[in-house]
Parts: structure tokens; sequence; C-alpha cells
């Protein structure tokens, strides 16, 4: 609970109209300095709102390429690990279900599961939305919507190091040691340090690529969309500096080496 809301308050836009409620209150004493807080809250807020900057933000992230046929037959592979995001109430099917980030990485993992004949591994534990397994929805969607039968779950899982943590151990009772990794583009860099991390050969297979190109005059405009693409960016970005400091403070005290040195990318 405390970790989901200091979450909400570090990031946009929370933060930023928390930023903007502070310059207001500082006008009064600080006069200039409280005015030009606010504005500057809601200059950022604006521009981390449109799809112009959102778009850029987060497609700094996306640091690793698509996988194309050829990279997956020669990737070698034994497993595919399909990470999870959200859930969300579904009523219509009966309760509950993965949210729509979870359904973009769970079809690219059936894609690849259709073309390699490969298990898959599912992760994602309680949901605070809905009290319920993420994966054992998604692994409800796999066996029920895409008839794929060889499905394993990790259901225990709160974090993206969790996700590797745990899943690893799995993996590793059955002697698998290299997999495809499916996630978000922009959530690939963190996800793959963690499963490198545990010891496991990743080969990256992102899915949700960001549309950057030219420029067209609504992308100027803010929007809901951009406002939580930008969510997403900061968060990756914040998580990614949180598990490097992490990391170089373990690998200093002897535990374990430095995340990153055996990231395999196609």
């Amino acid at each position: 609970m405390i970790y989901h809301l200091l979450k909400e308050l570090l990031l946009p836009p929370a933060s930023l109209l928390l930023c903007g409620a502070a310059g207001i209150l500082l006008m009064r004493r600080r006069g200039d300095a409280g005015w030009w807080t606010a504005l500057g809250a809601l200059a950022a807020l604006y521009l981390m709102s449109t799809p112009l900057v959102a778009d850029f933000l987060v497609s700094r992230l996306e640091t690793y390429p698509p996988l194309d046929r050829r990279a997956i037959a020669a990737a070698h592979a034994q497993a595919i690990v399909v990470l999870s995001a959200e859930s969300e109430m579904a009523p219509e099917f009966g309760g509950t279900g993965p949210g729509p980030l979870t359904l973009a990485r769970l079809r690219y993992g059936a894609y690849l599961h259709a073309l390699t004949g490969l298990p898959i591994l599912v992760s994602g534990g309680r949901s605070p939305n809905t009290g319920r397994s993420l994966a054992g929805d998604m692994r409800a969607v796999l066996e029920k919507e895409y008839g794929i039968s060889s499905v394993w779950a990790e259901d225990k899982s709160r974090t993206t190091a969790e996700n590797a943590t745990l899943s690893s151990a799995i993996l590793k009772e059955k002697g698998i040691t290299r997999i495809f990794l499916v996630t978000h583009a922009w959530h690939m860099p963190r996800a793959d340090k963690a499963f490198t991390r545990c010891g496991l050969q990743v080969i990256a297979a992102p899915t949700g690529f960001t549309r950057v190109g030219d420029a067209a005059p609504w992308d100027f405009l803010p929007s809901g969309k951009g406002v939580l693409t930008s969510y997403y960016a900061m968060y990756e970005l914040l998580g990614g500096v949180y598990y490097d400091l992490a990391s170089m403070s373990q690998a200093r005290a002897g535990d374990i080496p430095a995340m990153g040195t055996r990231r395999i990318r196609r």
C-alpha cells in the first residue's frame, strides 16, 4: 500500500501537481520563486502530456530491436517467459482479466510459441487492483483463447526483480537456462538486467514499440495518452536507476556480479 502510494506521488502527473501546489503556497513568502515554481510545474505537465514529448521519452528506452523470423529460428531458446503488467475488472468475462499491456505481451508470446513450439512461463503475482493472480489470469487466456496447453505460471512476484528471481528458480529446476523474454520494448532494458542477473541467457523479445515519426499538429496537444506514456517512461527511468544503484552496491559487497554483464541481443 505505502509503496504504491509513494510511486504515484513521485511520478507524473501527481508529482507535477504537487510542485505546482507548492509553488502557489510559496508565492506569499517567496514571491517570484513561488511563481516560477508553479509555472515550471505547469509547463512540465503540458510537455509531458503531449504525444510529441511522451513518445520521445519512451522511445529513448526502446534500445532493443524487434526480432525477425531468422533471429527467432537461430536463437535456440528453451522456453518463452512473458511478464505481466496489469490486470483489470472484466465482468463480461466473469470477473477479472489481463489489462491491455499484459494482453499485448501475451499475444506476442503466443506468436513466438506458434513459431517455435516452446513452452511458455507467465510471471505475475497478486494484483493490488483485483486481488487475483496475474499469472493465473494470463495462463487462462493462453489456454482458453489461444489453445496453448504447455503453460507454466509463477504467481508470487510483485516486481520485475521478483519476476526474474522466482521465474529463474522454476526454469532451472526444469533444466532451462536460455529464454525468450517477452515484455514491452520500453521495459526490456530493466527486465533483461534482472533476468541476466539471475543467471539466465536472455534473448530479448520486445513488443509494443512506440511510433516516432514526423510531428503532426495534434502531437503538440495535451492528451490522456500522452500523460500515461510519460508515466511509463519516468517509471522505467527511475526504476532503471534504482536497479543499477542496487546492483553496484551488491557487487561492491561481493554478493553478485554487476547487472548486464551477460546480455544477449538478437
